[in-house]
């Protein structure tokens, strides 16, 4: 994660990131950073771009596998679209949540991706991919509020200071994160159903037994203890995260608040979602 003055831009900045990509790695990102150059110095790396685009570009549908998405082509100008030349081919899916009444029920995205196989990749699994988003921005989350157990204050004043912090701080969370992932592959829980909180209490309790030679019996011995313990951290089931885009009263461009714009329980999200 890149740190840079807030007149920096997010779409010049996620630009920076690309260079970092492996071959068959998938990007994941909001609305706003689709675009013909984002898409193509991605797939320069080998990876893939499964993400929201806004409902402005036009996307001219090509044809419609049977799984409901369209392969579209993503052009880099409008002379291009008219001419159909020069575009990577990209699958276009648009869908909504299947109750009306619902939160987001009326509200359709479109996510596009560059995986253009409908059997390897099914639509209805990309959408639900492009919902675990949420957990970047919980993670993003964690690394403002949880290290210290309250809002994180950088010390350094200077520029250059700021920088050494957040960095300081990024490096932490980051260590503590590979280590949830690594706990979680022996029991089979992903690591996104773990406590960060709990697991840095672990980590933080026992950093003073650290054995001198870590990749020794001792030090292995004292990775697998921390593993059980870290293991053993479960979150309770999370609600469903969709909002409507709506507010409780005043002037503003979303509709008023009503009663059935209530959060939605019971099924996973990927068995809500309705293909349009």
């Amino acid at each position: 994660m890149p740190v840079e003055p807030v007149r920096a831009g997010e779409v010049p900045t996620a630009h920076g990131l690309i260079p970092h990509l492996e071959a068959g790695q998938l990007l994941l990102h909001d609305a706003g950073f689709q675009g013909f150059s984002f898409t193509a110095a991605v797939r320069e790396r080998g990876a893939h771009v499964p993400g929201r685009v806004p409902g402005g570009p036009l996307l001219k549908s090509r044809r419609r596998p049977a799984d409901g998405s369209d392969l579209a082509r993503l052009d880099p100008t409008t002379a291009d679209r008219l001419t159909d030349r020069n575009g990577p081919d990209v699958r276009v899916i648009e869908s909504a949540h299947d109750d009306p009444t619902r939160a987001r029920g009326r509200v359709r995205t479109r996510p596009v991706t560059t995986l253009l196989d409908p059997k390897a990749d099914p639509a209805r699994t990309l959408v639900a991919l492009g919902h675990h988003r949420w957990d970047q921005e919980l993670a993003v989350r964690e690394l403002k509020t949880h290290p210290a157990d309250r809002r994180v204050e950088v010390r350094g004043k200077a520029p250059v200071g700021v920088r050494q912090d957040v960095r300081a701080l990024m490096i932490a969370h980051g260590l503590v994160r590979g280590l949830m992932a690594d706990a979680a592959r022996p029991p089979g829980v992903p690591p996104t159903e773990s406590s960060f909180t709990d697991a840095r209490r672990i980590v933080r309790r026992h950093a003073r037994e650290v054995p001198t030679d870590p990749t020794g019996p001792a030090g292995r011995r004292w990775w697998d203890d921390r593993r059980r313990g870290i293991a053993a951290t479960r979150l309770p089931p999370r609600r469903p995260r969709l909002s409507a885009r709506v507010v409780k009263a005043g002037r503003n461009e979303f509709p008023t608040k009503k009663p059935h714009h209530r959060q939605v329980r019971g099924k996973p999200f990927q068995d809500r979602v309705r293909i349009t």
